[in-house]
């Protein structure tokens, strides 16, 4: 039992490249859908190896260290469908458009912030966990970048693709998206500001 949240973990690490496969694969019927469905069980297990580790309290460094990892790295994968597929639909305002792009570069720029704490950290032998605010970002992005993998696999059938509702949903996950980039910021931020003995 105290190996499985690891191995769930890696599970999300191995589901990227597929996830990858199938958001590009066009010659394959519903292959949004399939992504879409592979994100969305990827998320799950970012849940369920967390619940995993503290139910039995297996809790361990390495976990510390991929968690956070499989999460950016499958959120990273997300960000690239995302950007292409805004460009091969253009459903979006240029500001809108403008403010993801913009988004992307700041989630980057804190991921390699954190990134470097992290290491210095480790350096001295401390392994930092995520923060209640890189938390509820990996939270809520969880939720915004499946939507908008739903939004787009939507989009692709003619039928849907201008129905209110198809909208409705692609605004709801551009929402929580730019919610979770706040987030991000305040996490970022955290980070810094709590580990700053560790910088001096």
């Amino acid at each position: 039992m105290k190996n499985i949240p690891n191995i769930l973990t890696i599970i999300r690490i191995v589901l990227v490249p597929i996830f990858l496969f199938f958001a590009f694969a066009s010659f394959c019927p519903g292959n949004l859908y399939i992504a879409f469905a592979i994100y969305a069980v990827a998320s799950l297990t970012d849940y369920l190896d967390g619940y995993l580790a503290r139910k039995y309290n297996v809790v361990s460094n390495i976990g510390k260290f991929l968690d956070p990892i499989a999460d950016k790295v499958l959120f990273l994968a997300g960000l690239v469908v995302l950007c292409y597929f805004m460009f091969v639909y253009n459903l979006f305002s240029t500001a809108i458009i403008i403010l993801i792009f913009i988004s992307v570069f700041i989630i980057i720029a804190r991921d390699y912030i954190v990134d470097a704490i992290r290491q210095i950290a480790g350096t001295k032998g401390k392994v930092i966990p995520a923060d209640i605010y890189g938390k509820a970002k990996t939270f809520v992005q969880d939720f915004a970048m499946p939507i908008l993998l739903l939004f787009y696999a939507l989009v692709e059938n003619s039928y849907l693709a201008n129905s209110g509702v198809v909208q409705i949903v692609g605004y709801v996950g551009l929402a929580l998206f730019f919610i979770g980039v706040v987030l991000s910021v305040a996490s970022g931020i955290n980070y810094f500001v709590k580990n700053m003995d560790i910088l001096k």
